[in-house]
């Protein structure tokens, strides 16, 4: 009876961990990721090892894998999430189980020209790009990040959902109150000038960014924005008192900043 060395390997993100605390997945977050590893064919395997690019993989080899066994805590792996996935939206990718036939005390099984007989898989995946289980992975196709698939349930990649988060904050602020007129107080025909703060507090570059404000003509921009960059300079607006004001008793009112999500190097990300 010819021995048929078979191995089954599934790939599952465990956790994310929001490296800097600020409630996104972004550049620098760090996922990490189990391994199961079973034995489906008819000897036992040895000296497993799971290699998987690019991420960095802990523990291993299995010296000895019994038939029908499974083991869940030998291998494990993190990977440090870059710009470049969540411009993209999400990170896939695979791993790779490799191990020989042996006799049930360990002994390699050779073939007819005395070399072993290997047994390899390509991961298939046990957590959908949502995080949620795949509870019977085998026979379940889990699209990749991007919603495609290849109508293998056997070959799904580990995808990590990483959607582009961008956001903007705009902080508007009386800069000063000039007396125009000259009289000595302020009122109507005085100016009030003001300065906007724009904050890019998303996971994404962001371009095209403009303040708009229904009460005055803001001057300047557009301008584009890095992750975590602050523009304090580039947007003003000036405001000439009108005597309802001075009657009201006060002016307010609010402004709007807009831009457009960018990769790093400049790219529209599209929806």
């Amino acid at each position: 009876i010819a021995p048929e060395p078979r191995v089954v390997l599934e790939k599952r993100l465990v956790s994310v961990a929001d490296t800097n605390g600020d409630g996104l997945r972004n550049a620098g977050d760090t996922a990490t990721y189990g391994f199961t590893v079973t034995n489906t064919g008819t000897t036992a395997l040895i000296n497993l090892v799971v290699s998987d690019l690019p991420v960095t993989m802990a523990g291993g080899p299995i010296a000895l894998l019994a038939v029908g066994a499974s083991d869940t805590t030998s291998f494990s792996a993190t990977y440090v999430i870059g710009q470049g996935d969540v411009d993209l939206g999400h990170f896939d990718n695979t791993a790779t189980v490799t191990g020989d036939a042996a006799t049930t005390s360990g002994t390699p099984i050779l073939d007819a020209g005395g070399n072993r007989i290997p047994a390899t898989d390509v991961s298939d995946t046990g957590t959908a790009p949502d995080g949620t289980a795949v509870p019977t992975p085998a026979t379940t196709e889990t699209p990749n990040g991007a919603g495609g698939s290849d109508a293998d349930p056997g070959n799904d990649p580990t995808s990590l959902l990483l959607g582009p988060d961008p956001r903007i904050e705009l902080i508007k602020s009386l800069s000063s109150l000039v007396d125009t007129t000259g009289d000595g107080q302020i009122g109507a025909g005085d100016t009030a000038n003001y300065g906007f703060t724009v904050t890019n507090t998303g996971n994404v570059a962001l371009a095209g960014v403009t303040v708009s404000d229904l009460l005055v003509s803001v001057s300047g921009g557009p301008v584009s924005l890095a992750i975590g960059a602050t523009d304090s300079t580039s947007f003003t607006a000036a405001y000439v008192l009108t005597q309802a004001d001075v009657d009201r008793g006060y002016v307010q009112n609010t402004a709007t900043a807009t831009g457009a999500a960018v990769t790093s190097t400049g790219d529209p990300i599209l929806d």
